[in-house]
């Protein structure tokens, strides 16, 4: 439920893979802490993202996981490796395309 509306907002027209069980998101390394998601750099990143225009329409899931990305081959080869610190961290688009 949540990812079709993740991917309708975004426009992915692609497969999204997800992990219930955090098991992925664990081995991952990827973040999730109160802190992280409340702490000055976050509040900061999020005004700024606020001032472009972009407004959160709300909170699906976990509010204390950041996550990140994560792509892999068919041949289980990590092509890349993002794990986000606080809100509003995420990799350049041009870093994704290029995979």
């Amino acid at each position: 439920m949540m990812i079709q509306a993740f991917k309708e907002d975004l426009g992915i027209t692609l497969p999204v893979y997800t992990d219930p069980g955090l098991s992925v998101f664990e081995m991952a390394g990827f973040k999730r802490s109160m802190t992280s998601t409340l702490g000055p750099k976050s509040i900061m990143k999020a005004l700024a993202l606020k001032k472009q225009g972009h407004i959160q329409k709300g909170v699906q899931g976990d509010p204390w996981q950041q996550g990140g990305v994560l792509a892999i081959d068919t041949n289980s080869n990590i092509l890349f490796h993002y794990a986000s610190q606080n809100v509003g961290d995420f990799p350049e688009i041009n870093q994704l395309v290029n995979i």
